[in-house]
Parts: C-alpha cells; structure tokens; sequence
C-alpha cells in the first residue's frame, strides 16, 4: 500500500512540476537572436544542404541542429512543451540513475536542483537554440545511461529501453560535453 502511495506522490509532483515550468514557458520570448537564423535557414537551403554545410564551417551537432531548424519554424509553444518534457525526463532520468525512481524526496531534490540553474544561461542565444543546443542532448543522452544503471542493479530492462538508449546515445554524443560524459561512462 506504501509504494502506491508514493507512486501517487510522485505523479503528483511531476504533474506540479510540469505546470509550473508550462506557466514559466508561458513568458519566454522565442524567435529573437538565433532562434530567428534558425527559424530562416530552410528558407536559403534544402535541410542536407544546410547540415553538410554546417559540418564543413562550424559543428558536427548535426542531429541537433536538424531538429532546431525545424522547431524554430513551428509554433513557439510546440517547443515549450517538448522543453518541458525534457526537463521532466531530465528529472527522472536523474532519480533512476540515483536509484530512487519513487522517492519523493530524491525527485524533490533533483527538481531543486534544475530550478537552480541560472536562467539567463538557458536564453543567452534565444530560448530555443541554446535548449535545443545544450540542455536537450544533456537530457536525451542521460536515457542511455539508465539501461547501463539497471543492469549494475541487475533490474529488468527492456526492449525498448535499449532501442531509445541507443538512439539517446548517437542524439546526445552530438554534443561535445555530452559525447565526453558517455565515453568515460561506457569506458568505464
């Protein structure tokens, strides 16, 4: 009965959470800085044009940038929710990876945490090119660390697990920092 009561807890606060950071997003101001060179890029080259270009001046995050050329077009709130949800999965990948997936008070913690950062960092070069650029590879590449987690704790991991850990690792080795985390871990 215990368990389900913090299972419940724990929904609860992710869904608060959630919220919170919704309303938050509510106020951010996109397609200013690099948002607005993103959001034009397709309109000068076809998207394989752009991203061998990019490569041969500039950066090899080209999964990232794929993704950023395209959701600086959309509507600005389609990129609100999918950075809530990064956030969220940030989150929780946080509390599996530290063993405590329905511990309230370990998500509470992690959530603190997060609200910690400084927000200014996140919107130096538009709202949503630096998240794109920074904090969603951070996040995606996490997840491949969970099936790794388990399988020190020798949990169940499945299938899926796998698959999106694998699709995780090549989205979240696009960024340099990231690509640095993952090596050590999977080196070690």
């Amino acid at each position: 009965m215990e368990r389900k009561e913090h299972i419940r807890y724990t929904k609860w606060i992710f869904w608060g959470f959630g919220i919170i950071l919704l309303v938050a997003h509510g106020f951010a101001v996109t397609g200013i800085y690099d948002d607005a060179w993103f959001a034009e890029v397709l309109n000068e080259y076809k998207l394989m044009d752009y991203l061998e270009y990019r490569y041969q001046i500039w950066t090899s995050r080209l999964p990232i940038e794929a993704v950023l050329v395209y959701l600086t077009r959309l509507n600005p709130w389609i990129w609100k929710i999918c950075n809530v949800l990064i956030i969220l999965l940030l989150v929780y990948e946080c509390c599996v990876i530290w063993g405590k997936v329905c511990d309230v008070f370990t998500i509470s913690v992690f959530i603190l945490l997060v609200l910690l950062v400084p927000i200014n960092m996140l919107c130096s070069a538009g709202w949503m090119a630096t998240t794109i650029n920074y904090l969603w590879p951070i996040a995606i590449g996490l997840y491949s660390l969970i099936p790794i987690c388990k399988w020190f704790r020798k949990q169940k991991i499945h299938l899926y697990e796998y698959f999106f850990g694998c699709i995780a690792c090549l989205f979240g080795g696009s960024m340099e920092q990231m690509v640095a985390v993952l090596f050590v871990v999977y080196v070690l």
